[in-house]
């Protein structure tokens, strides 16, 4: 029995149809994921053309993995650096009221 909270939409990722359910808030955000994977898969298709679809979508994953993996570094360092940044506020802050 499907799920009352979910909807049924159909995503294309080179050429071919996949039905997923979503929550109704999701709808357009997995639209918008599944045409940037399609754009990514189509261009190393075209790129690569000898090659199987399964190994553009392995290809293409792995991209996809090593961007979030950095994107996730650059992330953790920010957040360390503002706590470095914070931490160095509060102790002149302590420094100024303790006066």
């Amino acid at each position: 029995m499907p799920d009352v909270d979910s909807k049924s939409i159909r995503v294309t990722i080179l050429g071919r149809e996949y039905p997923l359910r979503v929550a109704p808030a999701d709808e357009a955000y997995t639209l918008h994921l599944a045409s940037g994977v399609n754009e990514r898969l189509t261009r190393l298709r075209n790129n690569i053309p000898t090659q199987p679809d399964l190994t553009h979508a392995v290809i293409g994953s792995l991209e996809m993995a090593g961007e979030l993996y950095a994107t996730r570094s650059e992330v953790d360092q920010i957040k360390e650096q503002a706590a470095e940044e914070a931490e160095a506020l509060t102790a002149r802050l302590d420094k100024v009221l303790a006066g």
